[in-house]
């Protein structure tokens, strides 16, 4: 494996598919900020969305557009639907992915879990 077939296995097979699948509450939808994770959604019963984001000035909350996997285009729609109390609101969508990049930032900083240290 080699090139997008082993990024697909990477992220469908070895991380996506077993995340959405260990959930233990129903999953309406899976957002997502990294494109990888779209081949995903064949394998699953729930929407995958990306979230497509654009720099801001300002500290602005960021614009996002939606994109679905090819194969299922009108879940876009459906997510729009569901997302737009947050729109809405002025929620910042991304905040969740900042916050978690930081701790594991944090953590690989901090050799969390480094048994040497």
């Amino acid at each position: 494996m080699y090139g997008d077939t082993l990024d697909s296995y990477i992220f469908a097979d070895l991380v996506g598919i077993p995340l959405v699948s260990a959930a233990n509450e129903n999953v309406d939808l899976v957002l997502i900020e990294d494109e990888r994770f779209l081949s995903v959604r064949p394998n699953v019963d729930v929407p995958v969305i990306l979230l497509v984001h654009s720099a801001t000035e300002n500290g602005e909350t960021p614009s996002i557009a939606l994109k679905a996997h090819s194969e299922f285009e009108t879940e876009k729609s459906v997510a729009q639907s569901q997302l737009a109390p947050f729109f809405d609101a002025g929620m910042n969508l991304l905040e969740p992915f900042e916050r978690v990049r930081l701790a594991l930032e944090q953590a690989h900083t901090q050799k969390v879990g480094d048994k040497s240290t």
